[in-house]
Order: C-alpha cells, then structure tokens, then sequence
C-alpha cells in the first residue's frame, strides 16, 4: 500500500489549481491538502478535541482540476452525472481531466479500504493486548 505520512493542510475550498496546492505546501509544509475534514477539524478545534486526519488524496500538487470541480454540490441542479454531462458538452476538453479524476477515486477508495482494513484489524489486536495485560 502506497502511503504518506505528515502534515495535511485542511480547508473549506477545493484548491483546483496547481499553483494554489504548491503554495499551500509549502507554506504549511504540508504533504497533501484536504477538504472533507475542514468541518470536523473546525470544530474539534475550537471545542479543545484532538483530532486527526486520515485521507486519500485524487490529484497531486501539479494537476489543474477543471472548473466544475469547484461548482460541485454548490446547489440542487450542480450534482451527479448530470451537471458532469452538462459541463462537458460546454467544455469538451475537461473530459480527459474528469476521466483521470474518477480513475483516481476508484483508486483512492481502494486504498483508503485497505488502510482502514488493516488499521481496524492493527487496533482490534492492540486492544485484545491491553485488556490481556489489565486483567492479569
């Protein structure tokens, strides 16, 4: 399993440019940007929770994301199939990109599957161990 390990910058936007994640990266000396914790960091944060993140990234710092990436779940008539249909007879040249984006979700959630497998199995083992040692 290909993994990373290190900081991850959380924020409430989508970074779709290139130059916006290298900055970020090297701003925050982060390893990967992520948006879907933004919520749960904000508010574990202010309520003195520590929290973490554990995510699989779709792009990399160098991939230029096309515009209805930015737009998605923005409203009732942006989501789904539909509103990719949509974007693409306007701006057939997003096809390739939005090609790539969903090969690297179905991989990205392959890898997240097997992580969590092995993460759920590595602490249930932990536990059983603790418990065992507790009790004598």
């Amino acid at each position: 399993m290909d993994y990373r390990h290190g900081t991850i910058v959380t924020v409430s936007r989508i970074t779709t440019t290139a130059g916006t994640k290298r900055w970020l990266g090297e701003v925050i000396n982060a390893t990967a940007i992520d948006t879907a914790s933004h919520g749960v960091a904000i508010v574990a944060t202010a309520a003195g929770v520590p929290w973490e993140v554990v995510t699989s990234i779709l792009d990399d710092r160098d991939f230029n994301a096309p515009k209805i990436v930015d737009r998605l779940d923005s409203g009732p008539n942006e989501r789904g199939l539909a509103a990719y249909i949509n974007d693409v007879s306007k701006t057939p040249q997003d096809l390739p990109t939005l090609i790539r984006l969903g090969r690297s979700a179905a991989t990205a959630s392959s890898s997240l599957t097997t992580f969590m497998a092995a993460f759920m199995e590595a602490h249930s083992a932990l536990t059983r161990v603790e418990q065992i040692t507790e009790s004598k």
